[in-house]
């Protein structure tokens, strides 16, 4: 009996500091710079993306993955403008991860309506 009272106390314990951490810190990464990329490329074949790390980060309360790069640039293959952009910053609902509708939600400050626009 007290070996699973041990057990699911640091079950829990490890599952309280995983939320803890991705809630503070979250996770950088360039893993899913492709699909972005292609996701992109398939709305839109004139606009391509320099994306640096992307970093998400988990918001227990709304229920959502906040994922956001810093200084990635957009460049427009029609006229061959690069923009410089200051960041891009999606969320994705974690119950979108079960039903598969993936509910995108980009802000940018510098260029909100620019995205509208061309997307």
């Amino acid at each position: 009996m007290r070996f699973v009272i041990k057990f699911l106390s640091v079950i829990f314990f490890l599952i309280v500091f995983s939320l803890v951490y991705l809630s503070i810190f979250g996770i950088e990464t360039n893993k899913f710079n492709n699909q972005i990329l292609n996701k992109v490329e398939r709305i839109n074949k004139d606009i391509k993306f320099e994306l640096k790390k992307i970093k998400i980060v988990l918001n227990p309360f709304s229920f959502r993955l906040q994922a956001k790069t810093i200084g990635p640039k957009l460049i427009d293959v029609r006229s061959n403008n690069i923009i410089d952009l200051e960041s891009i910053k999606t969320e994705i609902l974690i119950s979108s991860f079960f039903y598969r509708d993936f509910i995108k939600i980009i802000r940018n400050k510098k260029s909100y309506y620019f995205f509208k626009v061309i997307l």
